[in-house]
């Protein structure tokens, strides 16, 4: 009878740990480097807006996938058309297409890193928000209302890709 028990008690645990999302993957950086300083921010960002089912990439994107989408993923040489909202970590939005009501139409080879990394995780109609480190954005120079060594946090809707 106990072995009964302790087994059920080992499937129960096996089947619940299926169904936790992937969390995020530990990233380390040299120490007081731009790339450590960012991935701090990035962490105390997500920490304080309690994000879920947060995942990343191995040069330091994280990233949540709000709409799956469907079919294929676009590839460095396709040309794609988003909806985008960009903003500072503290809120400060610097760009949105949908302000315009215009999605933009790009080559994803000719765009940030960033994006070039970012936008092949989605789908065909599929939404996500990425933090971006600031090594994969503008770096040390400012660009327009971003300041120099910036993180940046896009909302991304990817309506078509060619």
């Amino acid at each position: 009878m106990k072995n009964l028990s302790i087994l059920s008690l080992l499937i129960l645990f096996a089947i619940s740990s299926c169904n936790q999302p992937e969390a995020a993957k530990s990233i380390t950086f040299p120490a007081d480097s731009q790339q450590a300083k960012d991935n701090k921010l990035i962490l105390d960002y997500i920490a304080s807006k309690g994000l879920k089912n947060v995942k990343n990439t191995d040069s330091g994107i994280y990233y949540v996938m709000e709409k799956e989408g469907e079919g294929d993923h676009p590839n460095a040489s396709s040309r794609v058309k988003a909806h985008y909202h960009g903003e500072l970590l503290n809120g400060e939005k610097f760009d949105s297409s949908y302000d315009r009501n215009q999605p933009l139409e790009f080559n994803l080879g000719q765009v940030v890193r960033g994006w070039g990394i970012s936008i092949p995780l989605l789908k065909k109609g599929g939404k996500g928000k990425f933090v971006i480190p600031s090594d994969l954005a503008y770096g040390p120079r400012a660009q327009g209302k971003i300041p120099a060594n910036s993180v940046l946090v896009f909302d991304i809707e990817l309506i078509d890709f060619q």
